[in-house]
């Protein structure tokens, strides 16, 4: 019996999501300009020829990443501000959450931070790679400022703090791929929260 279209479509969704996650781990490992189409298709199982039905190149693949990595952290703050609570708590969710996401999947945050600094890559992807961290920011941001509000986060410039709360994390994306990252203890939420406790 001959798929349907809806199957061979389910079929591409899973081979090009296949695609995507080989990559993120050959970019977190090697880096975007170390890496090599190559690589990306011996990760993920397939071909070089079969890889270029889904993507032109490395570039448009990085593109991929980001724009999925910025979906998903725009529904996450929409997550954040359905939840119910108050700012204090709604704060707590939030941090409890990626830092699970971040010791369950550590190598999007560290190939989003990886890039921004590599010089290799046109500044079109840079900017792109700058949103995600933005979505991050301007989320605690706005949970700070509520928490200022009702006298549960320390008083002082809600940027700054915010800024404090998302360094903390991007240094945990990085420390966690290191070689030496069962030496480092992975803080609980409590350890972050206490950074912006009234």
């Amino acid at each position: 019996m001959p798929r349907t279209e809806a199957s061979n479509q389910q079929i591409r969704d899973e081979r090009r999501e296949q695609i995507l996650q080989a990559a993120i781990k050959v970019f977190a490992r090697q880096g975007f300009s170390a890496a090599k189409i190559a690589d990306i298709a011996k990760a993920a199982q397939t071909s070089h020829g079969l890889l270029y039905h889904y993507f032109d190149n490395k570039e448009e693949i990085f593109a991929a990443l980001i724009e999925r990595t910025t979906h998903d952290l725009q529904q996450f703050a929409e997550a954040i501000r359905m939840q119910s609570g108050d700012a204090w708590e709604r704060l707590t969710w939030a941090l409890t959450r990626i830092l699970q996401g971040l010791r369950r999947q550590p190598d999007i945050y560290a190939v989003m931070l990886q890039e921004l600094a590599n010089e290799a890559i046109s500044p079109e992807l840079r900017q792109l790679a700058t949103r995600p961290a933005a979505i991050l920011q301007e989320t605690l941001k706005q949970l700070i400022v509520e928490g200022q509000a009702e006298g549960r986060v320390v008083a002082g410039d809600p940027d700054e703090l915010a800024g404090v709360l998302t360094f903390c994390i991007e240094g945990l994306s990085v420390n966690v791929l290191s070689p030496y990252s069962a030496s480092v203890i992975f803080p609980k939420p409590e350890t972050l929260l206490r950074l912006v406790k009234s």
